[in-house]
């Protein structure tokens, strides 16, 4: 078996991180959520806010981590239930959860442990044993009460797939209370945009290429959040077939959408990395036909057919990179 698990890289780099002409610049790496974050403010107060976003990060893995015996959300998923922030963040995830079709489901974990993704124990789990795990998922199931969450018997929670975006609403938050000028917090594949960098130009947010070295585009970006998802960021090989971690909630399976990856551009950071994964799992027409009938945010999805498909609110934004994909613009 065949094992490739990028957990130190980010898939959204921001190229040229030449902030607001500002003296007070503060750069910070670190290791958080399984993957290398980056912190680059600029302003009067760079260097508290810098300090304090951090601890926002390590506050949330602590609490998120789950397969941390000592987490939140391992206590929740050990007794079923629990109230104050991780209930909070179970109710907001169910609510973006309703209209996406089961495409974005919190309570897989069962399936994600069989396949070894969240334990790096990779294998591939049987039909039966998948059509038996199914049985302990559905977002639909889960109960709100008093504030607090309860599970039903055998159901675990991950938020995997909202960690990021959720920190950087709270980053974001966080910030609000600092002289900052302009900066950008990488979280993986989750990046927080504020302001603008010197010129009074927009940031440069490179597409990771989903097929090898290179980028798929970049993305002109200013106060906002981008999250991108992709079957490339973690997978495992085994009889000469590739399975990544992306999950399709109907199947147990890693999702066959015929899409490579998926950038979603959005205010909000939870939603942003919750539609990412969404769209992956709906494919091409499905994650189109949602975004048509959506005001609230925008896309580029690189196909398996070698499309790079840009919707119409970032049709000025967007600028193709060195993927010999064509690039096709969506409109409304």
């Amino acid at each position: 078996m065949k094992k490739k698990l990028f957990k130190c890289l980010s898939f959204l780099l921001v190229i040229g991180f030449t902030l607001s002409g500002c003296s007070n610049k503060e750069t910070a790496d670190f290791f958080a959520m399984d993957t290398i974050m980056r912190i680059n403010l600029t302003g009067k107060e760079a260097k508290e806010a810098a300090r304090a976003a951090k601890e926002e990060i390590a506050g949330l893995d602590k609490l998120l981590d789950v397969t941390d015996k000592n987490s939140g959300l391992f206590a929740l998923n050990t007794a079923s239930h629990a109230s104050g922030e991780i209930a909070d963040l179970a109710q907001k995830c169910v609510d973006i959860s309703r209209p996406l079709g089961g495409t974005f489901d919190i309570t897989m974990y069962p399936i994600s442990k069989a396949w070894g993704f969240t334990t790096e124990n990779y294998r591939v789990p049987s039909d039966a044993e998948l059509k038996a795990l199914l049985k302990y998922t559905g977002w639909e199931s889960l109960a709100f009460k008093d504030n607090s969450v309860y599970l039903p018997k055998g159901f675990m929670l991950d938020f995997g797939a909202a960690a990021k975006g959720y920190g950087a609403d709270k980053v974001r938050e966080k910030l609000k209370s600092f002289d900052i000028k302009s900066g950008v917090v990488s979280l993986g594949g989750t990046i927080l945009v504020i302001g603008k960098k010197s010129f009074n130009k927009p940031f440069d947010v490179a597409i990771q290429s989903p097929v090898g070295d290179g980028y798929a585009g970049y993305i002109g970006a200013s106060d906002t959040i981008i999250s991108t998802s992709g079957g490339y960021e973690r997978y495992f090989t085994e009889g000469g077939k590739k399975y990544h971690h992306i999950i399709d909630p109907s199947t147990g399976k890693p999702s066959d959408s015929g899409l490579l990856s998926v950038t979603v551009v959005t205010d909000s950071g939870l939603l942003s990395d919750a539609l990412s994964t969404a769209l992956f799992v709906m494919g091409e027409d499905d994650a189109l036909s949602y975004w048509r009938k959506s005001n609230n945010f925008e896309a580029v999805l690189v196909t398996g057919d070698k499309k790079i498909i840009v919707t119409e609110g970032l049709s000025k934004s967007f600028t193709k990179g060195d993927l010999d994909y064509k690039v096709v613009y969506e409109k409304r």
